[in-house]
């Protein structure tokens, strides 16, 4: 009875949303920032505080984006290698029917499964940073399936899957890192002992996240990563500045999406990240501190004689 009127609850509430959505009323310039009663998508974030959803936003965590977005525009690299012959060194997969291409096609299929079950509820979850990086791990995998059969030289739409497959490698492993690290050691910890206020939301939270889905997506992410973008190619292929650009590109036109778009509909993943914070800002820095960081240390893995 309580799962029938839950569901019912459900609809109610998507289908008010959908039908108080106005085009006219998120383009305006005049109107409100934050088009949801209280910044809460359909009261699912109420557990946020006020402060955090609505109300002036602190100055920092947007000059933050800004500066990130200012510094990666001048220093666009240059032009990677043409990537136009199979031989060519550009290219790093494994080889055709090796145990690591094997991995990689049953990886594949595992991760579609996973992200069937985990968007089952809502195609909507693809727009946390989490099952974004998931999503982008499962094209990889099947990418670097497909890798050894592709002809870039006379085909430009496997040269680009090639192109892909290349700059995603150092974004996969860098997702993964931090979404492995960040939910587990700060976000989770912080969610369960600062913003849940009772012990049955305490369980509840729990059970949500020890479930089959967020087991995957937020624990075993990591170690399917490293096997896709470190034991699958030449152990000693260190991560460039393009791998750096590229990571730390994606990871500020994320953000960028947050503040406009997410926080517009009430929809507060990491409150952490709320521009109406001071402490956004240093998240944020902290966020591009620990890509660049986690470049160094898996170079250094990767030269030293530790993985080989």
């Amino acid at each position: 009875m309580s799962s029938s009127t839950s569901k019912e609850d459900w609809d109610a509430r998507r289908k008010y949303f959908v039908r108080s959505l106005n085009c006219k009323t998120f383009c305006s310039p005049f109107g409100p920032w934050v088009i949801v009663p209280d910044g809460s998508f359909m009261g699912y974030f109420d557990w946020v505080p006020m402060r955090l959803r609505v109300g002036s936003w602190s100055v920092f965590p947007p000059l933050c984006l800004a500066s990130a977005a200012w510094y990666l525009f001048i220093n666009i690299p240059m032009t990677q290698v043409p990537l136009e012959q199979k031989s060519n060194p550009g290219y790093h997969y494994p080889e055709a029917y090796s145990i690591m291409w094997y991995y990689n096609i049953f990886g594949f299929v595992w991760m579609c499964f996973v992200l069937k079950r985990v968007c089952a509820s809502s195609i909507f979850v693809v727009i946390t940073f989490t099952v974004l990086s998931w999503t982008t791990m499962t094209l990889r995998h099947g990418c670097s399936a497909l890798a050894p059969f592709l002809f870039p030289q006379n085909n430009k739409f496997h040269s680009a899957i090639l192109q892909f497959h290349e700059i995603s490698r150092f974004l996969v492993l860098v997702s993964a890192t931090i979404t492995f690290t960040v939910w587990n050691f700060v976000l989770a910890p912080l969610i369960y002992y600062k913003f849940l206020d009772s012990t049955e939301k305490k369980k509840r939270f729990l059970k949500w996240n020890s479930s089959f889905e967020l087991c995957q997506i937020h624990a075993f992410n990591l170690p399917i990563a490293i096997l896709n973008t470190v034991v699958s190619v030449d152990r000693s292929l260190l991560f460039s500045y393009h791998d750096l650009w590229f990571s730390l590109m994606w990871m500020t036109g994320y953000g960028i999406f947050y503040i406009t778009i997410l926080d517009r509909f009430g929809v507060h993943l990491y409150p952490i990240f709320s521009p109406r914070s001071h402490i956004a800002a240093i998240s944020t820095c902290l966020t591009f501190g620990l890509i660049v960081a986690i470049r160094s240390c898996w170079n250094f893995a990767l030269a030293s004689d530790f993985l080989r």
